[in-house]
C-alpha cells in the first residue's frame, strides 16, 4: 500500500469505476478510498453500506454508480460521495457471492450469484438480474445448485456466453458436477 493510503489491518472489497479509471475499496469499517493508479484519496464519508467486507461491489457502467449489497438484501449504490440505499425487495435466504455487470437485450443488468434461495418474494435458482430499479430470479435456468461461487462473460469462439461456478447438483435438469456450467 503506498504511504498515505488505508490501513492495512482491515479486510476490504473493491470495483473497478471505469468510467473514471479508479479502483474504488471500502473497508470492514465502511471507510471508502480511491487508488488513480499514483495516489490514495479518501473517498466520502465512512459508513453508508453497514460493515460487512465481504459483500461484494461491482461497477454499473449503465448507471454509472457502485452497487453492493447489504444486510437483509438491500442493494446501495455509491456515487463517488456517499452511498444510497435502493429499495429493491431484495435477496434472503442466503449470501450473495459475486455481481457481474452485463449487457442484455433488455438492456444494461447485473448479474449476481450466491446462496440466496428467494429473490423480491420468488424462488431463485442462486442467480439474479438487477435492471437498476429491483432484483428478478434470472430466467431461462434451472439451477439446483446450494451456491453459485462465481461467474464471468466470455466468447469461446460461438459467441457471447455467461459461465458460473459452484456447487453444480443439476443444470437444467441434467446432473452437474462441482466444476462450471456455461449457457
Amino acid at each position: 500500500v503506498a504511504a498515505g493510503g488505508p490501513s492495512t489491518n482491515a479486510s476490504w472489497r473493491s470495483a473497478y469505476d471505469s468510467a473514471r479509471s479508479r479502483m474504488v475499496i471500502q473497508n470492514s469499517v465502511g471507510n471508502m478510498y480511491e487508488w488513480d493508479g499514483a495516489v490514495w484519496t479518501a473517498a466520502g464519508p465512512a459508513g453508508g453500506v453497514p460493515d460487512d467486507a465481504r459483500r461484494p461491489m461491482a461497477y454499473d457502467a449503465a448507471r454509472n454508480r457502485i452497487t453492493s449489497r447489504g444486510p437483509s438484501g438491500t442493494t446501495w449504490l455509491w456515487d463517488t460521495a456517499a452511498w444510497t440505499p435502493v429499495r429493491t425487495g431484495g435477496m434472503t435466504g442466503g449470501t450473495v457471492e459475486q455481481m457481474l455487470p452485463v449487457t442484455t437485450p433488455s438492456g444494461p443488468r447485473l448479474l449476481a450469484t450466491g446462496s440466496y434461495l428467494n429473490v423480491s418474494g420468488q424462488t431463485t435458482n442462486r442467480l439474479a438480474t438487477f435492471d437498476g430499479a429491483s432484483w428478478a430470479p434470472f430466467p431461462g435456468v434451472t439451477f439446483q445448485p446450494p451456491r453459485l461461487r462465481g461467474m464471468a462473460l466470455h466468447n469461446d469462439g460461438t459467441g457471447p456466453a455467461l459461465s458460473v461456478t459452484g456447487d453444480l447438483d443439476r443444470v437444467n435438469g441434467v446432473q452437474g458436477y462441482p466444476a462450471i456450467a456455461k449457457w
